[in-house]
C-alpha cells in the first residue's frame, strides 16, 4: 500500500475533512485525493521513472509528491534551500530526465535551469499542469523504489537514500502509534518537508485522516498564529523551541491547547524541557531521533521519561531493533560503547547510484548508524 492510498480512503470517508492548510488556504481530503489525480494523469506515459519536484514548502509540493506516488514513478523532491549549484550536483549524480516545478520556481530559475531535462512538467497554483517538453526514457530501477530522499548533509556530501512504500508506511504507522495520532489531530509543519523530518510528518497525519497546517519559521508571529489555528502536535528540531521560547508569553498562550510537543533533528536538552514545562505544563514533550536512512524515527523517549531520561535516546520506535555493536559487528553487553545498529521495515534499500556507500552502511540486515 503507498501512502497515497490512505488519501483516497479518507476522501471516500469523511471528503470534507481538512487535509492541509497554508496561510488562508485549506483543502479537503476529496478536493486534494481529485487535485492528486489530476497531476498524475500527466504522467501515465512514464514506467517507474524518477522524477525531480522543484516546489516550494507547501500545499503544492505535497499534490506533487503524492502525484508521482500514484503514477506509479519514483519521487525526487530536490531541497530548494541548498545552493543552486549544489541543486545541480545531486541532479547530475541521480541521472535525472524528468523534474515537475511549480509555475514559480520554474519562473525563479530560469529556462536555462530545465534545458537538462527530457520532460519537464508545470504546475499552476490552481493546479492547472502544462508539459512544456516530453521524452520518455526507458529506466531500470529498484523495483522497490518510491522516493529518495537527500541528507542533510551535515556529516558530509548529501546523499540519496532511496526509501520503499514500505519503509514509508512502516514508519508512518510507528510515528502514528507513538503518537497516538487520530483523524482529529493537526499537526504545525514549520520545517522543510524535503528531508525526512518533514516527510514523515506528512505522511503519518495523512495516515490517520488528521490534517497538516504548512508554515515556515521566517517570521515569528505567523508561526505563533499557525499554532494558535488549533494545532494538537507541534513539530520542531530543538533549535524551533529555542527561537519560539525568547517569546514566553506568546509560546504560553498558542502552546495552551498544544498536546504534544514533539522534536527530532537532534537532542532536546534540560532547558529546553525545564522552559516547555513552566510555560505549558499540560503540553507532552516527546523527544524522537532517527536519521533519513531509517526514513525518519528509530527511537523515542517516552514523555513519562523525559525528566529523568532526557540524556539519552529513549527506546525503539514499534518495529525496530536497536542493538549495539563492536568492531567487528558482534553484540555487546550493557555499559560497552560500541556503534548504534538498526534493523526494521523503515531501513532504507540503499543510497542511490553508489553501491559502495550502501555496502558501508547496511551489513548482514543493519543500518549501522
Amino acid at each position: 500500500m503507498r501512502i497515497d492510498a490512505y488519501i483516497i480512503e479518507h476522501a471516500r470517508k469523511t471528503p470534507h475533512q481538512i487535509a492541509l492548510e497554508e496561510g488562508k488556504r485549506s483543502i479537503s481530503y476529496r478536493c486534494l485525493d481529485e487535485d492528486i489525480t489530476t497531476v498524475a494523469s500527466s504522467l501515465v506515459d512514464f514506467d517507474h521513472c524518477k522524477f525531480a519536484i522543484l516546489a516550494e514548502s507547501g500545499i503544492q509540493y505535497i499534490k506533487i509528491l503524492m502525484a508521482v506516488y500514484r503514477s506509479g514513478n519514483i519521487a525526487i523532491p530536490l531541497p530548494i534551500e541548498l545552493p543552486g549549484l549544489s541543486l545541480e550536483r545531486i541532479l547530475d549524480a541521480a541521472c535525472i530526465n524528468n523534474i515537475i516545478a511549480t509555475k514559480k520556481l520554474y519562473s525563479r530559475f530560469g529556462d536555462g535551469f530545465f534545458e537538462r531535462f527530457g520532460t519537464v512538467i508545470v504546475v499552476s497554483d490552481d493546479t492547472e499542469v502544462e508539459t512544456l517538453s516530453k521524452r520518455v526514457i526507458l529506466e531500470r530501477n529498484d523495483p522497490e523504489l518510491r522516493l529518495v530522499l537527500y541528507t542533510s548533509g551535515t556529516t558530509g556530501t548529501p546523499k540519496g537514500v532511496m526509501l520503499s512504500d514500505k519503509n514509508l508506511v512502516s514508519n508512518a504507522r510507528s510515528i502514528t502509534e507513538v503518537l497516538s495520532l487520530t483523524s482529529k489531530d493537526k499537526a504545525a509543519l514549520v520545517i522543510s518537508p524535503h528531508h525526512a523530518f518533514g516527510n514523515s510528518i506528512i505522511n503519518s497525519h495523512l495516515m490517520a485522516g488528521g490534517s497538516v497546517h504548512i508554515g515556515t519559521m521566517n517570521f515569528i508571529d505567523p508561526v505563533f498564529s499557525l499554532i494558535e489555528s488549533g494545532v494538537s502536535i507541534f513539530y520542531g528540531v530543538p533549535s524551533t523551541y529555542r527561537i519560539l521560547l525568547k517569546y514566553p508569553e506568546r509560546f504560553k498562550k498558542a502552546f495552551t491547547n498544544v498536546r504534544t510537543a514533539a522534536s527530532a533533528g537532534g537532542a532536546m536538552d534540560r532547558a529546553i524541557v525545564r522552559s516547555i514545562r513552566e510555560l505549558s505544563p499540560n503540553t507532552r514533550i516527546l523527544p524522537m531521533y532517527g536519521q533519513t536512512e531509517a526514513t525518519a524515527r528509530l527511537a523515542y523517549l517516552p514523555a513519562e521519561d523525559v525528566d529523568e531520561f532526557i540524556d539519552t535516546i529513549g527506546k525503539a520506535i514499534p518495529g525496530v531493533t536497536l542493538d549495539v555493536f563492536d568492531s567487528e559487528n558482534r553484540p555487546l553487553g550493557p555499559g560497552i560503547t560500541g556503534e548504534l545498529v538498526a534493523r526494521g521495515d523503515n531501513i532504507l534499500l540503499g543510497y542511490l547510484n553508489d553501491e559502495a556507500a550502501t555496502e558501508k552502511r547496511i551489513i548482514d540486515g543493519w543500518l549501522h548508524t
